[in-house]
């Protein structure tokens, strides 16, 4: 059901994303339906998208910040690399391997982003 219902948003496209940013900012929306908007609005949205996507990278639910960060990178990767560098000090070890993998995939040499590396390797 829930990927049927995110693909028919994804026939309206651009036409969801209001939409969708308002659900994403909602406190008392669930933190699965905002991790599943999350993929929408980063397969759909474009960098003015990127502020409330931002936002979520620091939710309260680890499977919503990692949402927030694949999603953040699509939107705007410039926006996203000083929060992917924060992330990699996240509590939660998964949000902390996303930003790795999301760096790692698109060629990050950022002196943070290598010193962190350096530092897991000692």
């Amino acid at each position: 059901m829930r990927k049927s219902v995110l693909r028919s948003l994804g026939l309206l496209g651009r036409d969801a994303i209001a939409p969708a940013l308002r659900i994403l900012a909602d406190p008392a929306e669930s933190w699965f339906m905002k991790r599943n908007l999350l993929g929408f609005v980063g397969e759909n949205g474009g960098p003015t998208h990127a502020g409330p996507v931002a936002a979520l990278a620091a939710h309260s639910h680890p499977r919503v910040r990692e949402a927030a960060l694949e999603s953040l990178y699509a939107l705007d990767p410039d926006r996203a690399e000083p929060i992917l560098l924060q992330a990699l000090h996240d509590d939660d070890e998964a949000v902390t391997r996303k930003a790795v993998s999301i760096l790692m995939r698109h060629g990050s040499a950022s002196s943070g982003f290598l010193a962190f590396l350096r530092e897991a390797l000692m």
